[in-house]
């Protein structure tokens, strides 16, 4: 790392005129630059003096503090920190703050931009060096060398803006270097809803084999849990006396409470299935079935799919679909969008709409009936 600055020392150009000289480091090359401030006049040579000493012992306080006069706001000290120390900070501050859940995210994004400052040669970087570039190639190499995806690349990039926004306010550094590097285009998921022979196939052969999966799926379908709720939930937010489900603000996605029907079509068979359960046990956790042992929300998914894939499913059936069916079947059913939405826990009813016209659009479906015939 670059020495952020050389002391300033008094001169004078042949007797003639006297100035103060320090050097500091100039942002857009990291490397240092000389700074003169010239002495005004004054009636005696004491005087100038005087004013000169003064002049080159303020400057040097202030720049062991950290000032630079090529950056317009005053930082500290912290700019001259190593990269390193910065994103050990930041991590330290987003742990206080983070579910559990959250933590190993957030751990892998910061060994991942400590690893590339490693890989380049620059674990010794410090916050001032870190500039816009530096962060453009980072992203390129995640997105090439590490070939991630469109969405994980954006995803990456929220991340990363978001621990330099903390970062500035904290005055490691003065500008987010992250801040104009553009998204990728993201290739969007190919997934639909089940069709009625997958459905078939698939409750007969939980049924038999993996119950406490099939039950876990039943969450999924009839109230449109998401898995990380699926897995948050415990046996006592499950009320019987009101035939509900409560999904409570911390749990739910967009931290507002939901309770949730329970269909008749699954109630005696959920009843009998958490019958002598202990409130406190997850709703589904080690195994897939309640327990007091919680798993990761991941889990569902990778179990799923191999179980998918002994039933012969295109790989455009996810987990997930299970709410795309249960929307699906309810739009068919005549279910007023609205309810739709309640149940699904959007935040509006254009996501709703946007939702539904990917499973189910009317205009299309009547005109399936109305095209009128080629050659008349």
């Amino acid at each position: 790392m670059v020495q952020p600055f050389q002391y300033a020392q008094i001169k004078d150009t042949n007797g003639q005129r006297w100035y103060v000289e320090f050097y500091c480091i100039f942002p857009a090359t990291s490397k240092l630059k000389r700074v003169r401030w010239y002495s005004g006049r004054y009636r005696t040579e004491t005087l100038r003096k005087r004013h000169l000493h003064r002049l080159q012992r303020e400057i040097n306080a202030k720049l062991e503090l950290g000032w630079n006069p090529f950056i317009e706001e005053l930082p500290s000290a912290k700019i001259y920190q190593s990269v390193y120390s910065a994103l050990d900070w930041v991590l330290s501050q987003r742990l206080k703050e983070i579910e559990k859940s959250s933590i190993p995210n957030y751990v892998g994004r910061i060994k991942v931009l400590k690893d590339y400052l490693e890989t380049i040669g620059k674990s010794k970087m410090a916050c001032h060096e870190f500039t816009p570039a530096t962060a453009q190639e980072f992203m390129e190499y995640c997105y090439n060398t590490r070939d991630i995806g469109g969405v994980t690349f954006n995803n990456y990039l929220i991340d990363y803006r978001g621990f330099f926004n903390t970062l500035i306010r904290a005055k490691y550094f003065t500008l987010n270097p992250f801040k104009e590097i553009a998204k990728k285009k993201e290739k969007i998921k190919a997934k639909r809803p089940w069709a009625m022979w997958e459905q078939t196939a698939y409750l007969e052969h939980c049924r038999e084999f993996d119950f406490d999966f099939y039950i876990t799926s039943m969450y999924c379908f009839y109230f449109g849990l998401r898995p990380k709720e699926i897995c948050l939930l415990k046996v006592s937010d499950v009320n019987f006396e009101y035939n509900r489900i409560n999904v409570i603000p911390s749990i739910a996605k967009n931290d507002r409470q939901r309770l949730i029907p329970i269909p008749k079509v699954f109630l005696n068979e959920l009843k009998n299935y958490l019958q002598g359960i202990p409130g406190n046990y997850f709703l589904v956790g080690y195994g897939f079935k309640p327990s007091l042992k919680k798993i990761a929300p991941t889990r569902i998914p990778e179990h799923f799919r191999p179980i998918a894939d002994q039933l012969k499913f295109e790989k455009q059936v996810f987990f997930y679909g299970l709410k795309d069916t249960c929307a699906e079947m309810l739009i068919r059913a005549g279910i007023h969008p609205k309810t739709i939405q309640t149940l699904f826990d959007h935040t509006s009813m254009k996501t709703t709409d946007a939702y539904l016209s990917q499973i189910h659009n009317p205009q299309l479906e009547q005109l399936t009936h109305q095209f009128p015939a080629f050659g008349g």
